[in-house]
């Protein structure tokens, strides 16, 4: 009875304690009736884009109540929404076999970004759906950081800055700030426009996706013709560029090394 009173708050996930308790009852009987999905609204309800965003769940009467107000979500009928942002996996769900389309490559594909647990029991999965990207674009930088791709925002014109979207997934904790920087080389050789970014990596969490933007001006008397825009990422300290170890390399006489092509 005295162990019976830490369950107060999940009474339906109890299993006795002298037969195997929840791992062994969690395991063996039909569980999950809506516990701990208010943990994993209080989860979501920190991330900051989540008004933005569609939350794909099975368990929407259970789980809506508990977002914060503009947050909502929603339970697919067949494809991923175009505006799903999280995915969130109940133990129900999984219970004799995987979840029905689209949840089920979330959860055989993927790492959750957040996992709840009820007395050694996972209870609840959350995912982050990848933003789409319109031209993609895979490599590596460093052990940590991996480009997807990007999304050109406007088009070239002289005198107007060059705008693109870029797409990135933190292989592990990078554990540091970086910068971006973008060269804009003719065919000649020569280097048109800069730009350098702070790009704010060192509290990105693993496995999870991110979007920056760049804007590289051009200047008003940029003669037409043929450019590439190398873009990579150094150390603010130092300066050193991060390795570039998969990717389409720029050329290295004229980018220098660890330069990607980008567009």
């Amino acid at each position: 009875a005295a162990g019976a009173l830490r369950w107060s708050h999940h009474t339906l996930a109890y299993f006795n304690p002298l037969l195997g308790g929840a791992p062994v009852g969690a395991n063996t009987f039909s569980a999950g009736w809506g516990e701990g999905l208010e943990q994993a609204a209080a989860w979501l309800n920190e991330q900051p884009d989540i008004t933005g965003v569609l939350v794909a769940s099975t368990n929407v009467p259970t789980l809506q109540p508990y977002l914060r107000q503009g947050a909502q979500s929603v339970t697919p009928d067949g494809a991923m929404p175009a505006q799903a942002g999280y995915v969130v996996i109940y133990l129900a769900d999984t219970q004799g076999q995987p979840p029905f389309p689209p949840f089920d490559k979330y959860y055989l594909e993927h790492k959750p970004l957040y996992t709840v647990r009820l007395h050694g029991v996972e209870y609840a999965w959350i995912y982050q759906v990848p933003p789409e990207v319109e031209q993609p674009l895979p490599a590596q930088f460093g052990e940590t950081i991996q480009a997807r791709g990007f999304a050109r925002v406007a088009p070239a014109a002289a005198g107007q800055p060059l705008r693109y979207k870029l797409f990135w997934q933190a292989g592990a904790a990078p554990g540091a700030n970086v910068m971006l920087f973008a060269h804009l080389i003719g065919g000649d050789g020569q280097t048109y426009a800069r730009a350098d970014l702070p790009i704010a990596s060192g509290g990105w969490q693993p496995g999870r996706y991110y979007t920056t933007e760049l804007a590289v001006p051009l200047p008003a008397e940029l003669p037409s013709g043929c450019y590439t825009l190398a873009t990579g990422l150094y150390n603010p300290a130092g300066g050193e560029r991060l390795p570039l170890s998969a990717g389409q390399a720029a050329d290295p006489a004229l980018a220098w090394p660890n330069a990607l092509a980008l567009d």
